[in-house]
């Protein structure tokens, strides 16, 4: 068997695999057909005025929804199946001609194009079977009890009458998305699930109407916005966007939430007034007792003159005679020293050193109403700050360096 032979055997080998895991494919002209029934389908459903649940639709031939949605979605998912089976063995049948070398004869170009034309049927075939499921489906909702009683603030549409559409709803989803890739779902796949979501959202909008009363009595006690947010979303299960066909429940609970909304806002505004009013006093009370502290700090101003002079002067008597008899002297760099006789000693011990005497400047009041004075020696600055007791004693020297 020549080169030739061989590549044309292994393509028709391989092409039969195809026909056989495609089923049993109709003509072009057949498909044709399919299709032209499946566009029909599709302008039908787009043109179909949505079931309204608690009014019965009644369809010539349609008796049990649930064996015709039962078949139809399982013809549809034998469909899925096949066709992406089939497009499998025909992506390797052409690689197989492609990787031999040569170019595919006509015979089996006829085949491929007899397969996609198969595959266009196939998929035709289930656009028809999605509508007539879908079809079933409203013939269900319209007879769902429009009555609906939820508990505040549920967040599930467990208990809502659409639970069951909306269920259904993700289980087509999961299947038509598995063709989403095929070129002919724009035409006959891809209106079917928006169509569907109009549908339940109108269905949800009906819902709302047939329990305005419930919802209004409910909106009209709500406090706050936040109650009336609890009060609607077990209503709204299916999308919180409403469009032109919004309810008046809706609408007033709506209008309710803005009113709430403004008083919410108002008493937060009235609070925060009032919070700003209790600060600014707040402020103003401590500025107050800063500026008692500071005058009370100035009066004993010439006493901490007096003890600065009496200090440079080396006079401990004189300085001793401004203090309290619990004085307390602390410093950074000496122990601390408690009443008179410690300071008296300590301050004979400092006069009668050798080394040269640090300078200390006049006594200054600080903002914070504190008395000190800068002293500057060779070793470096510090701070003396002067403490007075009620009776306007010096009760307290401390000194830190700087």
């Amino acid at each position: 068997m020549t080169r030739r032979l061989q590549a044309l055997a292994r393509g028709l080998r391989t092409l039969a695999g195809i026909c056989l895991v495609a089923m049993v494919w109709s003509n072009p002209v057949e498909a044709q057909s399919a299709k032209d029934t499946a566009l029909a389908s599709i302008d039908w459903l787009k043109g179909f005025d949505c079931p309204v649940p608690g009014y019965q639709m009644e369809v010539p031939g349609v008796t049990d929804t649930k064996a015709q949605k039962a078949s139809n979605f399982t013809f549809a998912s034998q469909s899925v199946s096949t066709i992406q089976q089939a497009r499998q063995k025909r992506a390797a049948a052409l690689y197989e001609v492609r990787a031999s070398g040569r170019p595919p004869s006509r015979k089996f170009n006829e085949k491929i194009a007899e397969l996609d034309a198969g595959v266009e049927d196939r998929i035709a075939s289930t656009s028809t079977a999605l509508v007539q499921w879908v079809l079933a489906d409203w013939i269900e909702t319209s007879g769902i009890d429009p009555s609906f009683n939820p508990s505040p603030g549920q967040r599930t549409s467990q208990h809502h009458p659409l639970s069951t559409a909306i269920g259904e709803r993700s289980k087509l989803s999961g299947l038509i998305s598995q063709l989403s890739d095929l070129p002919s779902y724009g035409a006959l796949i891809a209106p079917i699930l928006p169509k569907m979501d109009t549908c339940l959202t109108e269905a949800q909008a009906a819902i709302v109407e047939a329990n305005a009363s419930s919802i209004n009595s409910a909106v009209a006690r709500a406090k706050t916005p936040a109650e009336i947010d609890q009060i609607l979303l077990p209503y709204m299960p299916v999308s919180t966007s409403w469009g032109a066909d919004k309810p008046t429940a809706i609408f007033r609970a709506e209008a309710r939430r803005q009113e709430l909304v403004a008083v919410q806002q108002q008493t937060a505004a009235e609070a925060a007034e009032r919070a700003r009013a209790q600060q600014r006093q707040q402020q103003a009370a401590r500025e107050a007792k800063r500026q008692a502290a500071v005058a009370k700090a100035r009066q004993n101003l010439p006493s901490a003159q007096r003890l600065v002079q009496a200090l440079r002067s080396k006079h401990a008597e004189a300085a001793l005679s401004l203090m309290s008899e619990t004085i307390v002297m602390s410093s950074s760099e000496t122990p601390t020293r408690r009443g008179k006789s410690a300071v008296r000693q300590a301050l004979r011990e400092r006069f009668a050193s050798s080394d040269p005497a640090p300078s200390i400047g006049a006594p200054k009041v600080s903002a914070d109403a504190r008395i000190y004075s800068i002293i500057s020696a060779s070793q470096g600055s510090a701070t003396m700050t002067i403490m007075f007791d009620s009776l306007g004693r010096v009760s307290k020297i401390d000194t830190r360096r700087r």
